[in-house]
């Protein structure tokens, strides 16, 4: 039997009820996870909401802050070197964009507006979600790039210089944005406005599958995969590490200075690392447990998912607010660096770059 879905902004909730309009004159609303309103539900709203108010803007301000003088840093005649800083440059581009768009998907920012900024039009709402899920996506897979980048410099240091030059990383970031982008295009059909909200999974009968389908590629495409290249590519970094710095202490001639500088430009990567996979692989696992449980993803279903997306939500907004805090704790170079644009902005920098990275033009 034919039938259409609607989805409707609940007042009390602010979650999405679906309305089932069967061929005949009755129209039952139910919760898309079948639960009823409650009053606990309500409470963890009221405190999520406050922990919103305090969070969302500390980590935008702090986060943009943070990528802003990671670009400023690693654009300075210190880097000029390092063909990798296009990576780094890149990643802290999409990191930006992904803060400056997150609170907009926020309920309460909603609420605060009196409408959704999102939803001005249909084509609008559509362009907002391709942009916010490319630069999610293209995130991942530039963090892999840098994973892979320092997998090469430690395992085949000869040939860095040949396959990491400028403009390899150049074509390398585009092929990896550009068919992203293509995918996210071709995922907007679930994004539309819907009663005044910009929607990011409006699913109907006849593109339930297809939605199923788009949703697994994309969780797949902005975490699985790249956590599982991740993985395979950081134990082979530490293990060649540890055995390069066993082989220069039988050397008694050698000086351990260059393996301290080795350690620390590897160190940068295996933070950056392993911050990206313990922050975006909740954000991850909830759409396709949202999808599997029927609930939608940004609104409130019930308390537990809840709490955890919201929690998720503030994980992931950190990772893409954490890689300066990172770089300046690990690399000696980067830290003297941003010091010297904090204090003196305009006065160029003679510091040496090789102890961040070793891949040069």
């Amino acid at each position: 039997m034919e039938r259409a879905i609607t989805l409707d902004l609940d007042p009390n909730l602010q979650g999405y009820t679906e309305g089932t309009n069967l061929t005949i004159t009755t129209d039952v609303p139910v919760f898309l996870d079948g639960s009823t309103i409650t009053n606990d539900l309500k409470d963890v709203q009221a405190i999520f909401n406050v922990v919103g108010y305090i969070f969302t803007p500390t980590l935008l301000i702090v986060g943009v802050f943070a990528n802003c003088m990671t670009i400023l840093t690693m654009s300075s005649k210190s880097f000029s070197e390092l063909t990798s800083r296009y990576i780094l440059i890149a990643l802290a581009l999409s990191d930006t964009t992904c803060l400056m768009l997150q609170p907009f998907n926020k309920m309460f920012i909603i609420q605060s507006f009196g409408f959704d900024a999102r939803a001005v039009s249909n084509g609008g709402c559509k362009l907002f979600i391709w942009l916010f899920k490319t630069s999610k996506l293209t995130s991942s897979w530039l963090i892999v790039t840098l994973c892979f980048e320092r997998f090469v410099a430690v395992v085949y240091p000869l040939k860095i210089k040949q396959i990491f030059n400028k403009k390899n990383i150049l074509v390398l970031i585009t092929c990896e944005a550009l068919p992203i982008g293509i995918f996210n295009g071709m995922w907007s059909f679930a994004s539309q406005v819907i009663n005044g909200i910009c929607k990011i999974d409006a699913i109907f009968p006849d593109t339930k599958w297809k939605y199923r389908n788009f949703l697994i590629a994309g969780t797949s495409i902005y975490s699985f995969i790249p956590i599982t290249i991740i993985m395979f590519l950081t134990p082979t970094i530490v293990w060649k590490l540890i055995q390069k710095r066993r082989s220069r202490q039988m050397l008694q001639h050698v000086s351990d200075r260059s393996t301290k500088k080795e350690l620390r430009a590897s160190l940068v990567t295996i933070s950056v690392v392993v911050a990206f996979i313990v922050l975006v692989c909740p954000i991850a696992t909830l759409f396709l447990i949202a999808y599997w449980q029927n609930l939608a993803v940004y609104g409130a279903n019930n308390s537990i998912f809840f709490i955890a997306r919201e929690i998720a939500q503030i994980l992931e907004q950190i990772n893409y607010s954490i890689t300066f805090f990172l770089y300046i704790m690990c690399s000696d170079t980067f830290r003297r660096r941003a010091l010297q644009i904090l204090r003196r902005p305009c006065l160029s920098s003679k510091v040496a770059p090789v102890a961040f990275n070793s891949s040069s033009n």
